[in-house]
């Protein structure tokens, strides 16, 4: 939505980006002022779903959700990232974009050039197990859910909505 660019293309013109502009499709969220508030809108289904995954994911081990802030962490993160998105693609018999070294690059680029310029990296751990990450964006108080990857042993947990939910909780707060 138009709404949705006047962020971004206001980020991009202030530090001097160059741009181009085209239609996509990149699911975001204004925050509530509480979860509740936020809770209250969704369906019934969706919210005992969310709390049924979290509770039986929760008996594996301790979940944490870790805003990465330090860009030597994400550079040694995103193999892993990498790693995650083509094996869950290749289980559904389509190929991963990171299987070309040139999408990787472009990654550790915006890696580099967007690092504490609006680049948020997030990790959802299980123990010492990462289940899930996302790579995106944040502006203001706007997050953009831009490439999630997460761990196929932990599918069965719905770890990308668990990931989000805490995403959610930690945005708000």
């Amino acid at each position: 939505s138009p709404k949705m660019l006047i962020p971004i293309i206001q980020l991009l013109k202030n530090k001097k980006f160059y741009f181009i502009r085209e239609e996509s499709v990149c699911p975001f969220l204004e925050f509530d002022t509480s979860f509740s508030a936020i809770e209250k809108k969704w369906k019934k289904g969706h919210k005992a779903d969310l709390r049924r995954q979290l509770k039986r994911i929760s008996l594996l081990g301790e979940i944490r959700l870790e805003i990465i802030n330090d860009k030597k962490k994400i550079e040694e993160l995103l193999p892993h990232f990498f790693q995650m998105h083509i094996e869950k693609w290749h289980s559904q018999k389509n190929p991963s974009e990171f299987r070309n070294k040139i999408v990787k690059e472009y990654y550790y680029n915006m890696v580099k050039y967007l690092y504490r310029k609006g680049l948020h990296f997030s990790v959802l751990w299980c123990d010492e197990k990462i289940i899930s990450i996302h790579f995106g964006f944040s502006y203001l108080k706007w997050l953009f859910w831009y490439k999630p990857a997460y761990n196929k042993n932990f599918e069965n947990y719905s770890p990308g909505k668990i990931h989000l939910l805490l995403l959610i909780k930690h945005g708000i707060e």
